[in-house]
């Protein structure tokens, strides 16, 4: 089972259909900042929705393509990180993330990342990670601006966001430069 310490205040845990009220409530009280970027928020309209979510999350991890992970700060659910998938011939994974707001600007997005990206390499002896945020989202280009990923280019009107297809960006870290 996945659970990783972060340091003393910050811990990813696997997040488990038991956990669906917690994870509901941070969610309906940031409905309106998180929908503006996370899409599918806006169908998750109860516990028992939220727990579908998370059960299918479950499912996700038991067949080895990715995982959801909680991320728990002084004990509180403060919001997701997760790898999208594992595409196992090519060694790749996409990781996506959010926070409540009343947690962000704590540095936890990017130490919860620095965390899950050593998972990644070391545990899962991944070559390849990407992030891909739409590029109006400064919050998370910038996340994977100081943990170093390369900037690869634009993903042309790939997001939906408020009804309009914007840009996004590609940012890449391998495996092989954490070892420059």
């Amino acid at each position: 089972m996945f659970n990783l310490k972060v340091d003393e205040d910050l811990q990813l845990d696997l997040l488990k259909e038991h956990r669906a009220e917690i994870f509901f409530a941070l969610l309906d009280r940031n409905r309106e900042y998180l929908e503006i970027w996370v899409p599918w928020v806006s169908r998750i309209k109860s516990s028992a929705k939220a727990g579908e979510l998370i059960k299918s999350w479950e499912r996700q991890y038991a067949r080895n393509d990715g995982l959801v992970a909680g991320i728990w700060f002084k004990g509180e659910l403060a919001g997701i990180i997760n790898l999208n998938y594992v595409h196992w011939q090519n060694r790749c994974t996409n990781i996506g993330y959010w926070l409540g707001e009343p947690y962000q600007g704590r540095g936890i997005v990017t130490k919860s990342c620095r965390a899950l990206i050593n998972y990644a390499f070391q545990e899962k002896e991944l070559h390849r990670i990407e992030i891909d945020p739409p590029a109006a989202n400064l919050k998370s280009c910038a996340v994977a601006e100081r943990l170093g990923f390369s900037k690869e280019g634009i993903l042309r009107k790939k997001w939906l966001v408020q009804g309009e297809y914007v840009d996004g960006v590609l940012y890449s870290l391998l495996a092989e430069d954490r070892e420059k």
